[in-house]
């Protein structure tokens, strides 16, 4: 799950809003969507071997059914490199997209300040 902080136009309310995105259901309908925030940070499943190695182990913490089907399922679905940052426009944004930790991939986009 994905937050997108927005913040209001000049002549407007200027305090942030956040609204979620699922990111992983439809990559470029979501970054459609979130396209009209000036912020988005996402934190999603990173897709890789040791990850979902270790999805399949979450019956050792207790979780049930749903959540060890879920955890397979959301690291499958999951990102890795720059596959977020590739569905995003080039002009415009600052864009950062990177591994945190063994499980987690991050990606930040933030709009460049209109010119004065």
């Amino acid at each position: 799950m994905a937050m997108a902080t927005a913040t209001a136009s000049a002549g407007t309310s200027s305090s942030p809003t956040s609204s979620c995105i699922t990111l992983k259901a439809t990559p470029c309908a979501a970054c459609s969507q979130a396209r009209r925030a000036d912020a988005l940070v996402a934190c999603e499943p990173r897709r890789s071997r040791f990850a979902l190695a270790a999805s399949h182990l979450v019956a050792f913490l207790g979780a049930n059914a749903v959540t060890r089907r879920d955890a397979v399922l959301s690291v499958r679905a999951g990102f890795v490199a720059d596959e977020l940052g590739r569905a995003w426009p080039d002009a415009g944004w600052q864009l950062d997209e990177y591994e945190d930790g063994p499980f987690t991939h991050c990606f930040c986009a933030r709009r460049d300040a209109a010119p004065a």
